[in-house]
């Protein structure tokens, strides 16, 4: 199946467009998972939810750039932008937004995201060669799941261990930079980390060691 971009964009005629990813809504826990799996939470009542957007009062405060509210309305609750019901979905999610970008003549595309959509912004960004900044706030590096229990591994991963690791481990995967590297012009990584989680520090240090050769990253540690 065929993946989408879905959120809200706000234009005001910019050259500029600023994408921004979604982090998980509080509300959301195990027992929401398991009352998606069984049935008791609607499609429909999930996508709503969607349509909370992190961040709204940026784009109240600065109306001279265009904004894309980007959704992460996958497996039926959430992919990280990354996976539908056990499939990777992020080159096409990349590919989707390159057309996009191209298609509004934007010279300037900045992506920001924090925690879950942290990660969504990193990984675009990997895949996506418009993308000239990205900022995220303690991207969630580790693709912590594990909070939705069983019935989110079946939602994320088709309850698949061999996926479910590929996921887990992705930022270790040097395959993920192929693309990165073959780029004249690579973007600016604004990542502000939270150095007191050991587990998330040490993914942390694995991601910013396969960009020192090939991109400008600075990271700031909170």
């Amino acid at each position: 199946m065929t993946v989408q971009l879905q959120g809200k964009y706000i234009t005001n005629n910019s050259d500029t467009l600023v994408v921004i990813f979604q982090g998980v809504f509080t509300k959301t826990n195990e027992a929401y998972a398991d009352k998606v799996v069984r049935g008791e939470i609607s499609e429909q009542t999930v996508k709503n939810l969607h349509g909370y957007y992190h961040f709204m009062k940026v784009s109240e405060r600065n109306p001279t750039r265009d904004y894309f509210y980007l959704e992460d309305y996958y497996s039926s609750l959430y992919g990280w932008y990354l996976f539908d019901h056990g499939r990777f979905i992020y080159e096409e999610l990349s590919s989707q937004l390159s057309q996009f970008i191209q298609k509004h003549h934007y010279k300037h595309v900045y992506l920001v995201g924090s925690s879950k959509g942290g990660v969504g912004a990193i990984i675009l960004a990997l895949h996506c060669p418009e993308v000239e900044k990205v900022f995220t706030m303690v991207p969630d590096l580790k693709i912590s799941t594990d909070t939705f229990g069983a019935s989110g591994r079946s939602l994320f991963f088709n309850n698949d261990p061999v996926f479910e690791k590929q996921v887990k481990t992705i930022f270790e995967n040097k395959a993920l930079f192929n693309e990165l590297e073959k780029r004249d012009e690579t973007p600016a990584f604004f990542l502000f980390l939270q150095v007191c989680v050991i587990t998330v520090l040490g993914q942390s240090q694995v991601f910013i060691a396969s960009f020192k050769k090939n991109t400008r990253l600075k990271a700031t540690y909170l």
